[in-house]
């Protein structure tokens, strides 16, 4: 009984330090994770906020970049298209311009200026669900852990009451 209690005691001991590197990895994942939604929070993209970003989330970062930039292009100018082939766009270009290839280019730029910045900011959106989806899962796996943790702990527990009985047991026998 003894024996038993030390070999189960040892063996939840290296059980607990296991699931405690594990549970040190889901938090720095998750500081992680919160720093990098720091980082694309406002759409744009700095040199700054690429060198700050934790190195795990590196190449997340570059591909958000690249990614973003060319779906965010791509929507912007589908609209522009869309836009510009409508005759209420004619008509408007017609009454605001005067027939000026100019001022019809100011708006035509203005227009994907600002179909831009809403198709980047919904890509933003998008990458942030996503990574609030991450970030539930981790905290779910980090609440599991504690809580096995925890388990493990109070059996450890009952494993020392058993070894310490079991050595006063021992010596009060030799005695």
């Amino acid at each position: 009984m003894y024996l038993s209690a030390i070999l189960k005691r040892n063996e939840l001991t290296m059980k607990i330090a296991d699931y405690q590197q594990q549970l040190t990895d889901i938090e720095e994942q998750l500081s992680d994770l919160q720093s990098y939604a720091g980082c694309i929070a406002d759409g744009g993209v700095t040199i700054g906020e690429l060198m700050n970003t934790p190195t795990s989330m590196y190449n997340r970062y570059i591909t958000f970049m690249n990614t973003s930039q060319a779906y965010s292009q791509m929507t912007a100018g589908n609209q522009l298209q869309q836009l510009i082939g409508s005759s209420q766009y004619q008509q408007l270009m017609m009454q605001q311009s005067g027939g000026n290839p100019q001022i019809e280019l100011w708006y035509r730029n203005a227009a994907y200026q600002k179909f831009f910045e809403q198709a980047q900011s919904s890509f933003v959106r998008y990458e942030k669900n996503l990574l609030h989806q991450k970030e539930k899962t981790l905290m779910q796996r980090k609440n599991a852990l504690q809580g096995t943790i925890a388990s493990y702990q109070e059996q450890q527990k009952r494993y020392e009451q058993e070894i310490q009985n079991g050595r006063q047991e021992l010596f009060s026998a030799k005695a």
